[in-house]
Formats: C-alpha cells, structure tokens, sequence
C-alpha cells in the first residue's frame, strides 16, 4: 500500500478559549440574547432550536452547527416537543482571514 503525505494549510489560530458549555434545555427554555466581541460556535447535539443571528432566525436540528460572528446579535429559544435539548457552545478569539467579521 502506498501512503499519500498531505500537508495541512493553517486556517485559524486558536491561542485561547472564552467558554465552553455543555447545556441541556427544557422544552421551554429561551435566552433572550446577547452580542460580544468574539466568535461563538453554537452545536446541536440533540434536538431542535430557534437561534437568532441579528435579525434572522434559523432552525436547527441535531448535527447543525452555527457560527456567531464577533458583535452579531444572538439569541436561542427551544422549539422542539422532546426534551432535554443538548447543545454545545463554544466562545473563542479567531485571528486569521477566513474568519474575518
């Protein structure tokens, strides 16, 4: 078998974290919102949100993943009929061009 070396690009720089949760939501859960001067990945590891990004809001199923930009406008509210919902959120700095707000 012969073996194929791929050199990896560097996209983004990661040299601190701001937050990492793991939430489970009730059915009834809603964060009203907040913005903030650094990104924030939102992960849906089970169920079904609402999550606003400014003023648009989009749904999200298990698997989906959505990023917020620095000073973007979010919000997330529970929309799905089963509960917990569980998500993960992660808060970081990012400094290269593919990120760029």
């Amino acid at each position: 078998m012969t073996y194929v070396k791929t050199t990896l690009q560097h996209s983004i720089d990661i040299d601190a974290i701001i937050t990492l949760h793991y939430f489970e939501y009730m059915k009834n859960f809603e964060f009203k919102g907040e913005s903030h001067n650094f990104w924030e990945f939102l992960y849906v590891d089970k169920g079904t949100v609402a999550v606003r990004a400014d003023d648009t809001w989009t749904t999200l199923y298990t698997g989906d993943i959505i990023f917020h930009q620095p000073n973007e406008f979010h919000a997330i509210k529970s929309i799905g009929k089963d509960s917990p919902i569980w998500s993960s959120c992660l808060s970081l700095p990012v400094r290269r061009p593919c990120l760029s707000s």
